[in-house]
């Protein structure tokens, strides 16, 4: 009913059946483990309505983590393993492939690859609970990221916009003229385009620049 590949190594079809609707492969040398594919194989399909739920468990085998799951719609899934951190992190999902972090394993480390048979709809929850969890934490509402890098408290956007607008009056008005026999002055079309690409340079150079310009 169920199989794995893990890559550089021999398909595995035969998991120990636990009980009537949980089984168990045991992952051998698990901190050499790269990319795994678990799949259902075709044989009997599974019962209307259920799923299979995947979890990995680390020794001491208390603490099994829920990564995704199958059913007869989506009959296989991909994980790409790593260990960067200082313990298992909950997956993240990135273009359809599972990133499980296993964080230090020790080497030789057997891993337990839990398969569970449970109703389609509680799987689809804890898929959606574990996607939720795995996104990076929101900006503080009270800030603004500019730039993918900056960020601005209201305050400061605030400031930004007059001060970029003092800087932009101050430059035009230089270049001001008052034609023979014309009642008001006026400043050269280019005059804005000429200040808006000084300006953005200077942006480019320093984001803050502004931050230290007289008031």
């Amino acid at each position: 009913m169920f199989g794995c590949i893990v890559a550089g190594r021999i398909v595995q079809t035969a998991p120990q059946q636990v009980s009537d609707s949980k089984y168990l492969f045991l992952l051998e040398n698990g901190n050499t483990i790269n990319h795994l594919v678990v799949f259902l194989t075709g044989t009997t399909p599974l019962p209307a309505g259920f799923g299979a739920g995947i979890y990995f468990g680390w020794p001491p085998y208390t603490d099994w983590r829920f990564l995704g799951y199958m059913s007869n719609e989506k009959p296989s899934i991909v994980f790409k393993v790593g260990g960067n951190s200082s313990g298992p992190q909950t997956t993240v999902v990135a273009g359809g492939v599972v990133e499980v972090d296993m964080g230090t394993a020790e080497p030789n480390v057997v891993v337990q690859l839990g398969i569970s048979i449970e109703p389609l709809a509680q799987l689809e929850m804890q898929d959606q609970q574990k996607k939720a969890s795995s996104r990076p934490a929101p900006a503080p509402t009270d800030a603004l990221v500019a730039g993918g890098s900056l960020v601005l408290t209201p305050q400061e956007v605030v400031k930004f916009v007059q001060r970029t607008l003092k800087h932009m009056q101050e430059y035009v008005m230089s270049f001001s003229v008052r034609p023979a026999g014309a009642i008001v002055e006026s400043i050269p079309t280019e005059v804005f385009v000429k200040w808006f690409q000084n300006y953005s340079a200077k942006l480019q150079k320093d984001p803050t620049f502004w931050k230290n310009e007289p008031e």
